[in-house]
């Protein structure tokens, strides 16, 4: 590696109470066969537990990689961004590839395939792949996997999300940009979807159809939360960055309508599921039919999920 050569690669890596998987992802990213530089960002929110002791043993021992951040307060609850407030000023690199502190790389090879195509191509903006999926609380991995291709930004929002974070690569300069124009932007209460929603509607974008690292899916994290109530919250607020976007990239009307009705499908098949009662249904229902839903996409969802009689005795009484 040449001294004085340009960072091509910046790494980030976010991290809190995560002292049973640090060791496992910080070595998965310090074990990358490459012919560029590369930084590891790690920023510590914080921990309680032995998560910065683990990150200070790498840091000793890859000085030239690991450049962290050991907060004293943790800054997610006191409304801070990580990513776009903390990490992203910090990056020299070219790219930028996320890997949080409980997700791992299985392929060594990782960063240098994904720079290959970023660099033979000036008009992909994002690169990404398949991960499997661990999850905690049964340790299992989940029959499926995680990571699908998409086409176009409307496949993005009709079909959903299917990018593992912790597969992408994406231009620096995308995100700098990014940050600028939706820096004002309150009550997104996720980073990635929004920034994959605006690359998709500006650039091209690659996927490569290999699994290259682990996601592991904890019981409380930010997307898959316990509580039943949190977890419709951040479902809805999916949906609003959607929204947002639909109307930012001024596409098809017909989008709106689909948006409404995934929105109410996964209320609705969310509250039978962990059967929630009957009046908390309905005050779901009742907020999501004033706002955004036209009677006869409740009816449809009914027809799918079968909601029970007192679904429709609302819907008929409004």
């Amino acid at each position: 590696m040449i001294e004085n050569e340009f960072m091509m690669v910046s790494v980030l890596c976010q991290t809190y109470n995560h002292e049973q998987y640090i060791s496992e992802c910080l070595q998965s990213i310090v074990a990358q066969k490459v012919n560029f530089r590369y930084e590891i960002l790690v920023h510590d929110d914080a921990s309680t537990d032995n998560t910065a002791n683990i990150i200070r043993k790498f840091e000793r021992e890859y000085p030239d990689l690991i450049k962290p951040i050991y907060q004293e307060v943790n800054q997610w609850s006191l409304g801070n961004k990580v990513f776009s407030g903390i990490q992203l000023p910090r990056c020299t690199g070219k790219y930028i590839a996320i890997c949080e502190g409980d997700d791992y790389w299985t392929d060594p090879l990782k960063l240098q395939k994904q720079v290959d195509i970023l660099e033979g191509n000036e008009n992909i903006g994002l690169v990404y792949a398949k991960a499997r999926v661990y999850l905690q609380s049964k340790c299992k991995y989940a029959d499926d996997l995680f990571g699908e291709y998409r086409a176009s930004l409307n496949e993005m929002i009709f079909k959903g999300n299917a990018i593992p974070t912790l597969t992408a690569m994406f231009r620096r300069e995308i995100a700098v940009a990014f940050r600028q124009e939706f820096s004002q932007k309150k009550g997104w209460k996720m980073g990635d979807y929004p920034l994959w929603l605006y690359i998709f509607g500006k650039y091209e974008v690659a996927f490569e159809d290999e699994v290259i690292g682990v996601y592991r899916m904890l019981e409380n994290s930010a997307s898959h939360l316990s509580s039943c109530k949190r977890n419709i919250r951040f479902s809805r607020n999916y949906f609003e960055i959607a929204y947002f976007f639909a109307d930012y990239f001024g596409l098809n009307k017909s989008v709106y309508h689909h948006i409404k009705q995934s929105y109410f499908s996964y209320v609705v098949r969310l509250c039978i599921q962990k059967q929630y009662k009957q009046h908390v249904i309905s005050r779901y229902l009742r907020r999501f039919y004033r706002e955004k839903g036209p009677k006869i996409l409740c009816l449809r969802v009914i027809s799918m999920f079968g909601c029970g009689r007192f679904v429709l005795r609302y819907l008929y009484k409004h």
